[in-house]
């Protein structure tokens, strides 16, 4: 092995977060980190599938995980990179938001794709509890028996109720 070939073995297999190789838009390779997150034991339970097969049928977005991922790896070989939100499901069934970044890199002689995972499953968490409190919030306002305006910081109003 030549020394850049050590360099990214070393990066691959030490960071912190999940890395996986893409060819042929299965996976073919993972470091440590992934089958932590995953909570797999063996690269083997991972190597072979697809990124759908570990997330849920439809994303959130609502469009099929197994259109999404091949559109998601296409626009990554074709431009070189691509970024964006994925949610997976855990061998163990937990859900897990992550900020997926694809990079098309030169591997054995094939471009592959270099996938890294930013766990953001808490702040999707927050987002939704938000969510949920907005919902409570505005459903108060829209029933309470006073007329009501909510008005921003500059005083702005953003919102009145069907009583005003």
């Amino acid at each position: 092995m030549n020394e850049a070939e050590e360099r990214f073995r070393l990066l691959f297999e030490r960071s912190n977060d999940p890395v996986l190789l893409i060819d042929g838009y299965r996976f073919i390779d993972c470091n440590d980190r992934a089958l932590e997150v995953m909570r797999c034991r063996r690269k083997e339970q991972l190597i072979g599938l697809r990124p759908f097969s570990i997330s849920p049928g439809i994303q959130p977005d609502g469009r099929f995980s197994s259109v999404k991922d091949r559109e998601a790896i296409d626009i990554a070989l074709a431009k070189g990179v691509n970024r964006f939100h994925w949610e997976h499901r855990t061998f163990g069934g937990d859900r897990l938001w992550t900020d997926v970044s694809l990079v098309t890199i030169p591997y054995k002689g094939r471009n592959v794709v270099h996938t890294t995972w930013k766990d953001i499953t808490r702040e999707k968490q927050l987002e939704e509890n938000l969510e949920v409190q907005t919902q409570r919030f505005m459903a108060i306002v829209d029933n309470t028996p006073f007329a009501t305006v909510l008005v921003d910081p500059d005083g702005k109003w953003t919102y009145v109720n069907s009583r005003f």
